[in-house]
């Protein structure tokens, strides 16, 4: 998994467990054991990182509907 999509996810589940506002940089840099320069160096703010979340999960809905809509006989 390329460090991208490592912090995406890791981001992701702290977000769902604590809430956005609680979790901060620090703790997704410690969550997944590299500096928050490395996360920086994706994301230029914690607000970049959860418009980011926000477009990938509405991709994986969109595909999700999509599906379904297609398997769908009417």
């Amino acid at each position: 998994m390329e460090p991208q999509e490592k912090i995406l996810k890791t981001s992701l589940d702290l977000f769902f467990k604590f809430g956005i506002k609680r979790v901060t940089m620090d703790d997704i840099a410690k969550e997944l054991g590299m500096s928050k320069k490395t996360i920086y160096q994706y994301y230029k703010e914690k607000d970049d990182l959860v418009n980011q979340l926000c477009v990938v999960e509405m991709q994986k809905q969109e595909c999700i509907f999509k599906n379904i809509a297609e398997q769908s006989q009417d």
